[in-house]
């Protein structure tokens, strides 16, 4: 119990010093005036009383000393006092401490923001317990070609939940409802959900309850409820509780509003949330997700369920693909796939910026401790070890390290929901929060701690080198001193240099090969065009002639309005390019029976189709309005298509099958015998459906009256800004159908961004605001090490001054070793770059580009020599009978 209060004592005296000191010196001077007066009453003089008194005390700074080292924590005490001296000295050079805190705080900020989008999107994309256990289905043959996802029917459900390797299984499809909603009605996207989906995912709601199993029995009719999502109750109700037990109309009928979502559940990117529709009807599929045991593996699972795929696939020979098994997919992987490789890239780039800006300031405290070699002198001969003088240097180092990590720790906080607001919608999951995490929190203040230890100690090693006692001469210079820190400079300003030229490479390649991408052909115009979905409401044009006439008549009424040139219509998206994978389907050549089949991506298209985004006719004709409206059985082929299937023939008049277009969902509607074979009577330029570099899939265009889903795309061709025609478009529809609207509507040129080169984009602009950033930040260390070569040969230069030398040529003495370095560190980052074989997966210029490199290095030494020819130029500015008077 003694231990602990005599702890607890000593902690508190940490905290009370200057009341225990000022305690300690009354204390003192009390005894002293009491051995005073003891030796005044013997007679002594007063002065002479109080020297005896001094004698008989014994040395008061040793005893203060001593008293000192029994109350506190000696060490806790010297740090405290080297705190407080850190301070005084940082503010005696504002400038050197504002120059510091700089360059640490912006290579802390890029590094925190990075790896705040790291840590949401790969790290810890999920916020669902047990996420890592999440699967999917798919179906693959054995050629290892497949198709994602594996819809079931609510019977065939109920018996996937059966299955004992998972512990939970959910049921879901998105559904296009109509909110009734001021003058024009509104789509809502719909997440159909089976009972227990948001106790599979373990978020609790926001308000109210969820839906459940009595909800959304897989037997009999769903209950009339609704969940809203987190963002559309902010919205649309400005977030009051009272609307649950409310109502909302969604096609006409009421439902009932039971609660609100988690603000992170955000599954299926709905508004809102109802029971899965008319289960029982085997013509209704949905996705399903489930979670594997924690002691199932991914193997056992595949074994365990395949009996039960192989009859579901004989029982519907029309659904799969042939000769196909399951496979199960970890959804966390895909989940992370599309972000791993981009950020881990910036995270590179980021902590090269953050280098960079450690060896600005190893650079900083190395100049400077060469001006505080007479302070560190005079303390070294008046007792103190090195080691008390490293661990002073250490300390300021690391003051000025953690300040910036705050700085740069406050500067990502503000600048990652501007990052999140320039970055387009699609780029980010819906249900993933970028923010400046405790984890990200934690990360930036280790890496500035561990950057102000690292790069604090070499300053810290030279400045209290043994033989610094000849410091206390002001105008003495030690050769081998010098010499030492020369050879460190130079090496921290390689090393900085060198980094500098990777990331200004890296920001050539990345901008190079998104300037690349933007000058790609595409084969068609993705100019002036305005996409938009249709979702066609439920029960509504139910049989294929009235969905035929209905979309036929929508397209001509768009067509016809003020401001479109051409309106086409499609089933699908306009232009295929990654992440997205396009609907493949298996094409049989009616030539070749027997023959293996080939991957397809089958476009089901208006005639128009071809015309508004421009997609040239090599040869042949396309189908007419009259063969559109009666679905002929035609097909049209890219070019590619025709070149690898029929390479020694004419193409055109060949005949094709597609066995899998026929109505498989409730919400389709097929033309009688729509599967049967096609004649090919056209050839089309190639457009991109698997990546802008690569060969794409085979294409085959279709009448999309052959087989017509409830999702209709409307793709216009405008004579002026696409999307200030949507009101326009919206009106025209409503005029035909006061209940139909329109959902999703963007812009050609924005779905190319977000599917084609928005990646690359992204990463050149990041790329390139790094490389300025550590651009400026070598630019200041040149300038700072000219300055410190200057103010130490300030005595030769006058000296140079008053026999005559011209001022280039001290400008020349001045920069000849600096530029010596840049050109060593330049020739190194050169080297590393040459050794990054890919900036990124996506990216196909690489650091390796000739005029990239001769295009960095020119900018590196452009701006290696403006920042130090201002230093340089002082050198003739020195006054010959200044510099001699400071001997």
């Amino acid at each position: 119990m003694a231990l602990i209060r005599a702890l607890l004592a000593r902690l508190a005296a940490v905290w009370t010093r200057d009341r225990r000191e000022r305690d300690l010196s009354a204390e003192i001077e009390a005894h002293l005036d009491l051995l005073a007066r003891e030796h005044a009453r013997r007679g002594a003089s007063p002065e002479a009383a109080r020297a005896a008194a001094l004698r008989d005390f014994g040395g008061v700074v040793q005893v203060k000393e001593a008293y000192r080292d029994r109350l506190a924590f000696p060490l806790i005490d010297a740090a405290v006092r080297d705190v407080r001296y850190a301070v005084r000295q940082v503010r005696r050079s504002p400038v050197f401490a504002m120059v510091s805190i700089g360059s640490i705080a912006l290579g802390i900020a890029a590094t925190a923001a990075i790896f705040a989008f790291l840590e949401a999107l790969v790290l810890n994309p999920l916020p669902y317990p047990g996420a890592d256990r999440m699967v999917t289905m798919s179906q693959v043959n054995q050629a290892g070609q497949g198709r994602g996802g594996i819809p079931l029917s609510g019977q065939e459900f109920a018996e996937f939940q059966q299955r004992t390797v998972f512990d939970g299984a959910i049921a879901a499809v998105t559904w296009d409802m109509t909110l009734a909603s001021g003058d024009l009605p509104e789509r809502v996207l719909a997440g159909q959900l089976s009972g227990d989906s948001f106790r599979y995912f373990g978020l609790a709601p926001a308000v109210g309850r969820t839906l459940t199993s009595v909800d959304a029995p897989l037997t009999g009719e769903p209950q009339p409820v609704a969940v809203l999502s987190y963002p559309f109750w902010r919205s649309h109700y400005g977030g009051d509780t009272t609307i649950v037990g409310g109502t909302i109309r969604l096609d006409g009928q009421p439902y009932t509003i039971v609660g609100v979502a988690s603000p992170r559940f955000h599954y299926l990117n709905a508004d809102l949330y109802v029971p899965l529709r008319r289960p029982s009807d085997p013509q209704n599929r949905f996705a399903v997700e489930a979670r594997l045991r924690p002691d199932v593996t991914l193997e056992r699972a595949e074994a365990a369920l395949q009996p039960w795929f192989s009859q579901l696939a004989e029982a519907s020979p029309g659904r799969f693909l042939p000769d196909v098994h399951l496979q199960l997919f970890r959804v966390l992987p895909g989940r992370t796939r599309p972000f791993r490789g981009t950020f881990n890239l910036l995270l590179g780039a980021s902590t090269l910026l953050l280098a960079v800006g450690c060896a600005n300031l190893a650079i900083l405290l190395l100049a400077r401790g060469a001006t505080r070699q007479h302070e560190i002198a005079v303390r070294m001969a008046v007792g103190a070890s090195r080691g008390r003088i490293i661990g002073q240097l250490l300390i300021e180092s690391l003051m000025l390290a953690v300040t910036g990590g705050l700085v740069g720790i406050a500067v990502a906080w503000r600048g990652v929901p501007a990052i999140v607001r320039w970055l387009p919608r699609s780029f980010l999951p819906n249900d993933v929060t970028i923010d400046v995490t405790v984890p990200v929190l934690l990360f930036s203040a280790g890496v500035a701690v561990f950057t102000g230890l690292l790069f604090g100690l070499s300053p810290a090693l030279q400045t209290s080198r043994p033989g610094m006692i000849h410091g206390m001469q002001p105008n003495l210079v030690l050769a081998g001193s010098t010499v030492q820190r020369k050879r460190t400079h130079a090496v921290l300003m390689a090393g900085q240099v060198a980094l500098t030229v990777l990331l200004l490479a890296g920001a050539g390649a990345a901008l190079r090969a998104f300037l690349h991408l933007t000058h790609l052909p595409l084969g068609f115009n993705p100019h002036r065009l305005l996409v938009t979905n249709i979702p066609l409401p439920e029960r509504s044009y139910a049989t294929w002639g009235a969905r035929a006439a209905f979309l036929e008549r929508l397209r001509k009424q768009v067509a016809a309005a003020p401001g479109v040139e051409s309106a086409a219509l499609f089933f699908g998206r306009p232009v295929d390019l990654p992440p997205a994978t396009p609907p493949l389907m298996p094409l049989e050549r009616m030539d070749r029976a027997g023959e293996r089949y080939q991957p397809a991506s089958v476009q089901q298209v208006s005639p128009s189709f071809f015309s508004t985004l421009q997609i040239p006719l090599v040869t042949g004709r396309l189908w007419s309005d009259t063969e559109h409206a009666g679905a002929a059985h035609v097909a049209v082929v890219n070019q590619r298509t025709a070149a690898q299937l029929w390479p020694h023939v004419n193409a055109i008049g060949q005949r094709i099958r597609l066995r899998q277009m026929t109505a498989h969902e409730s919400w389709q509607v097929a033309a009688p015998q729509s599967d049967d074979p096609l004649e090919i009577i056209g050839i089309v330029g190639d457009t991109p459906n698997r990546g802008l570099h690569g060969q794409s899939w085979l294409t085959v265009y279709v009448p999309m009256t052959l087989v017509m889903g409830d999702m209709p795309s409307l793709v216009v061709r405008t004579r002026g800004e696409p999307l200030a025609m949507a009101r326009t478009v919206q009106e025209e529809i409503h005029e035909i159908d006061p209940n139909q609207v329109i959902a999703s509507t963007t812009s050609g040129d924005e779905v190319l961004r977000r599917a084609g080169w928005g990646r690359e984009e992204i990463v050149a602009s990041l790329f390139l605001v790094f490389a300025l950033m550590g651009l400026t930040l070598a630019s200041i260390g040149l300038s700072s090490v000219v300055s410190y070569i200057v103010s130490q040969r300030t005595r030769e230069f006058g000296i140079r001054r008053a026999l005559g030398a011209p001022g280039g040529n001290l400008i020349w003495r001045a920069l000849r070793s600096t530029l010596v370095t840049v050109a060593v560190g330049t020739g190194l980052g050169v080297v590393l770059s040459l050794g990054v074989d890919r900036l990124a997966i996506q990216t196909q210029v690489n650091t390796r580009d000739p005029l990239v490199l001769v295009v960095v290095t020119s900018v590196m030494f452009a701006v290696a020599l403006t920042a130090t020819l201002i230093p340089a130029a002082r050198a003739t500015n020195v006054d010959p009978l200044v510099a001699l008077r400071c001997d």
